[in-house]
């Protein structure tokens, strides 16, 4: 790629991650938490928990699924001549989708993520390639969040097993249908 595409992918990028972050909106919904998967060479995900109140049961939890279509907005960069046949300024194609998981399940992963007990971190590093993670909870109206590399501190061995019950759930889940694509018509 040549320079001036690379700053203009670099600006695409971070303008997806920013929308990754702030999550999707789900009407009448308290965010509940977002684990937060950006691969330097593949596709972001952020899969979002929201708690939908109930008058008359207990509360029912949601998760949906926000993907950075990184594949599909990288090949619009391929060429100088490729880049042309797209508007300026390129919008991230992200696809949103609510997951099929039973909110008993979700009740579960919630409640052992909000009793964890971590200690701070000594080891912080700069990731260059491979996976960037972040995990943000909300609870009370305060918000908490923690980013790593690739591997886990081992001062977070409760985190680390909370992460994969929850990457089992999240990733064998399929959709229910998509909630919403925002997607540039070529």
């Amino acid at each position: 790629m040549e320079s001036e595409l690379v700053n203009e992918f670099a600006r695409l990028r971070e303008t997806a991650y920013r929308d990754l972050r702030t999550h999707s909106n789900m009407k009448g919904c308290e965010h509940v938490f977002q684990y937060l998967a950006l691969p330097s060479f593949s596709p972001g995900v952020a899969f979002d928990v929201f708690r939908k109140p109930h008058k008359e049961l207990d509360t029912e939890f949601v998760l949906v699924k926000t993907t950075w279509r990184s594949d599909i907005d990288g090949e619009k960069f391929r060429t100088p001549v490729e880049r042309l046949k797209h508007p300026r300024p390129l919008e991230p194609t992200m696809e949103v989708q609510l997951l099929a998981v039973p909110s008993t399940t979700l009740s579960i992963l919630v409640n052992e993520l909000l009793e964890l007990k971590m200690k701070s971190a000594e080891r912080i590093g700069l990731c260059l390639d491979g996976i960037a993670y972040e995990l943000t909870i909300n609870h009370s109206g305060s918000e908490c969040s923690l980013r790593w590399n690739m591997h886990l501190a081992d001062e977070w061995e409760g985190l680390k097993n909370w992460i994969r019950k929850a990457d089992s759930t999240f990733n064998s889940t399929l959709p229910t249908k998509e909630t919403n694509s925002r997607q540039e018509n070529d």
